[in-house]
């Protein structure tokens, strides 16, 4: 088996210089990553305090004709 130096000990400084250039390419990336993390985080608890709130208020024929109405069933 032959042994090849990694490319950090051959060129310490090409290697930096690449790693910061692949960051900065991924940075829309990451961008919109933690945009559409942040957005769930703020849509996710008023639908859960409006399904206890529903859930507190319908009887469980209107929450089952509701649930098979926004899944595309029969009531």
């Amino acid at each position: 088996m032959r042994f090849t130096p990694s490319v950090f000990k051959l060129a310490p400084t090409a290697f930096v210089q690449r790693i910061i250039t692949d960051s900065r390419k991924n940075q829309g990336f990451l961008l919109a990553s933690a945009v559409e993390y942040n957005t769930l985080l703020s849509i996710v608890p008023p639908f859960v305090v409006l399904l206890v709130a529903s859930s507190s208020t319908l009887t469980g024929r209107t929450k089952q004709r509701a649930v098979a109405r926004a899944s595309g069933g029969r009531p």
